[in-house]
Formats: structure tokens, sequence, C-alpha cells
């Protein structure tokens, strides 16, 4: 019982294995960080990157439309 304290490598499972459990159950780190790449990271990252498009996209057609519409005098209306 003595090797089954918290932290330490347990026998029977891979090389991985980090005894965090009570009562000797192991739990592997290599499927939990799965897990937390495809419930966090992944989404943060396709968020956070449609975002940023958003902003360069309406940068340059705003850019783009103040050029076109140089000169115009609806220009002055628009608030």
């Amino acid at each position: 019982m003595a090797d089954r304290i918290l932290g330490a490598p347990d026998r029977l499972s891979g090389p991985g294995a980090v005894s965090v459990a009570p009562m000797g159950q192991t739990v592997e780190m290599g499927p939990l960080l799965i897990v937390i790449t495809l419930l966090v990271v992944i989404p943060l990252a396709v968020i956070i990157t449609g975002a940023v498009m958003a902003v360069l996209l309406g940068h340059s057609l705003r850019k783009e439309g103040e050029y076109r519409n140089e000169g115009s005098e609806l220009t002055e209306l628009n608030v």
C-alpha cells in the first residue's frame, strides 16, 4: 500500500500514469489533455481567429468604400 502514494507511478498502467484518484485508481494524463484541447483550446482559437478576420475585413471594406465614394455628396450624410 506504500507504493500507492499520491503522485507515484502505477506499475500496472503505462509509464505516464499518475495515481491521483483514491483507492489505487489511476488517471491517464494523455486523454485528459486531449479532452481539454478539444473542449477549450480549439473553440477559443476558432473564436479569436474569426474575430480577427472580422476586424480585418471590416476595416478593409470601410477603407474601400471611402475610396470609391470619395467626393460624393452622400458621404457627408453618413453619421
